[in-house]
């Protein structure tokens, strides 16, 4: 049985009130499937006389059962409805996996553009009952009336790839395009060849491009990536095709069939059979393989390329064997082509397209990234304990892309307290056990393990060490930092001392920059805080692990060791952009009142000669 009308949405209903281009003609009614309430109505508006867009078009509004919160979709309707795709509008084909429906695919987006953010107090949205259904059929007026016009983008506002229609349960193929590479790209005659790949095995259904060749084989293009891509050992191959921009129907609908991207290629005087026969032999072993279709994007409207995009979708099973055009030679790849040709490729059959992703640095690490600077840096960390395992990943999530970590303990039970791995790494080097995690976090971290105390003593591991222009002590022992001196540096380096108080309390940072450590400075500049703490904490009773008077253990919650480590990488960015200033301590302290936080203060700047 239909739940009754919730008295929010007849509030919304009854809003409507105020469209007069609106026609509701069923009513609201409940779908059981999607646990949604529907109303079928028709939408008037203002459109260009004679465009492609009708006055009136058959719309079905799909609303949560929670109004008003919860999504508001408005679709097209199969039969009367908005028959085209365009611009900021879901692929619009017949919803095939449910016939019953009588709508089509093609949601039209009437979000702001900041509704992303996920918070009403950013959005104009209206969150009223008797206001927000009324707000989105307006919104859906307006963006009719502008379809018609071909005015819903404008010059300046992010660019948008079509909504092309994936293929379920075939994965992601992901590939690595920038500037740099757009430019390569524009320098080569090819307009196709072949794709090698490697598919990472965590997670098979991943796939990531690592060369382009031409198709005689000679290698083209091949991103740099990281250790957990080039150390995949299943590899895959396909093929690419590249054109001189998008492929889409007009307004802007992607192909779906063989037919379709023929008819698109075409527009661009290209023959997608003839780029795609000099590859297609390559590929005749009974399985399926990507087709990687490439064209340059901008990053906004009416700009200039940036990057090149690739679409990817999943050919079919080429011909082989005996299936061959009648009259043919079984071996002759003429009737293998002609098969493929006149039956695989072409009308009707439907183009699987895959997932695609730009995973280039700048891609992957678009939410929040360091600087360029400290991203190009290679960085040493010395000790990989609480403080050190927190920084490393802050890091490597931040855009780092190379380090060594150097620490010759083992993971034990009572670590994990406070460290980012897992009971899975118990046993193992904390360095090789933080590393292998690391290279897992990116697809471009190249993280690399010593599990040796510092200073290392094999060649291999000197030279890794020596490659680092940032190095990171977070050992916080004073057996440590004079060895800093002796290493033996070819050049300058920035250096960084990174060390909790007693319970977490306060974060310690030396920073300096030159040919060996200062530790004199270092020491000079850290020993009255150290004096205070002694005094604060006399009487504290260290904890220990185990029983008797063995091993005491410094105190601290997890939540405070990873809140000042957090600063760490603020830090590390700021020095590392003024290398010519004078070392420097500085101290930040956590601050509560009545058991409340008061947040996290920097409390002491003290800084020394260079």
């Amino acid at each position: 049985m239909a739940p009754e009308l919730p008295e929010a949405l007849w509030d919304g209903w009854m809003g409507m009130e105020g469209i007069r281009a609106l026609t509701a003609r069923d009513g609201f009614t409940w779908n059981p499937q999607y646990g949604q309430w529907v109303l079928h109505c028709r939408l008037s508006a203002d459109v260009l006389e004679g465009g492609c867009v009708s006055p009136s078009t058959e719309w079905y509004v799909l609303v949560d059962g929670d109004y008003p919160n919860g999504r508001i979709k408005l679709l097209p309707a199969k039969q009367g409805g908005l028959a085209l795709t365009f611009q900021h509008q879901r692929y619009n084909a017949s919803n095939a996996e449910n016939e019953s429906d009588a709508w089509r695919r093609g949601e039209i987006c009437l979000d702001t553009t900041v509704r992303v953010l996920g918070r009403h107090g950013h959005d104009d949205e209206p969150r009223g009952a008797s206001t927000r259904l009324l707000w989105r059929l307006r919104r859906a007026l307006d963006w009719l009336s502008r379809a018609s016009r071909n005015a819903l983008i404008v010059p300046g506002e992010p660019y948008e790839l079509p909504d092309f229609p994936i293929a379920r349960g075939l994965g992601l193929i992901a590939f690595s395009e920038d500037r740099e590479s757009l430019g390569r790209w524009a320098g080569f005659d090819h307009r196709c060849g072949m794709v090698e790949g490697r598919r990472l095995v965590a997670t098979r259904e991943v796939n990531v491009v690592t060369a382009f060749l031409a198709p005689d084989r000679t290698r083209l293009l091949e991103p740099e990536w990281g250790h957990t891509v080039s150390s995949a050992k299943e590899t895959w191959t396909g093929a690419w095709l590249s054109l001189e921009k998008l492929p889409v129907l007009t307004p802007y609908q992607a192909p779906a069939t063989w037919g379709e991207l023929a008819e698109v290629c075409a527009t661009q005087g290209a023959n997608v059979h003839d780029l795609l026969r000099p590859v297609v032999p390559a590929l005749r072993d009974g399985d399926r393989h990507p087709l990687l279709v490439g064209f340059p994007i901008p990053a906004r409207v009416g700009e200039p390329p940036v990057s090149m995009h690739w679409q990817a979708m999943l050919l079919p099973v080429l011909s082989r064997g005996k299936r061959v055009r009648r009259g043919f030679s079984t071996k002759a790849e003429l009737g293998y082509w002609l098969e493929d040709k006149g039956s695989l490729l072409s009308g009707r059959k439907a183009l699987d397209w895959v997932r695609s992703e730009n995973w280039s640095s700048d891609q992957v690490s678009v939410r929040g990234r360091v600087s360029d600077l400290l991203a190009s840096k290679k960085v040493l960390m010395i000790g990989v304990g609480a403080v050190g395992s927190v920084v490393a990943e802050l890091l490597v999530r931040a855009g780092v892309r190379q380090m060594v970590l150097m620490d010759s303990d083992a993971i034990a039970a009572g670590n994990l307290v406070r460290h980012t791995l897992t009971l899975a790494s118990i046993g193992q080097d904390k360095a090789t056990a933080t590393a292998a995690k690391l290279n897992l976090v990116s697809p471009h971290a190249n993280v690399e393990a010593i599990a040796v105390s510092f200073p290392p003593t094999r060649g291999a591991d000197i030279s890794a060490m020596r490659e680092c222009d940032v190095i990171l002590d977070c050992t916080a022992s004073d057996d440590v930092l004079p060895r800093l001196n002796a290493a033996g540096w070819d050049g300058p380096r920035h250096f960084f001392s990174l060390s909790t108080g007693f319970g977490a309390k306060r974060l310690f940072v030396f920073s300096a920059y030159g040919k060996e450590f200062p530790h004199e400075a270092f020491t000079d500049v850290l020993r009255p805080w150290l004096a205070d703490e002694r005094k604060e904490y006399e009487q504290a009773d260290l904890p220990r692990e185990g029983t008797g008077c063995w091993d005491p253990i410094l105190p601290a919650r997890i939540d405070d060791v990873w809140a000042l480590s957090s600063l760490v990488v603020r830090c590390i960015e700021a020095r590392i952009a003024q290398p010519g200033e004078a070392s420097r301590l500085d101290v930040f302290e956590r601050h509560w009142d009545s058991g409340e936080s008061q947040g996290i203060w920097r409390v002491s700047k003290v800084a020394e000669s260079g």
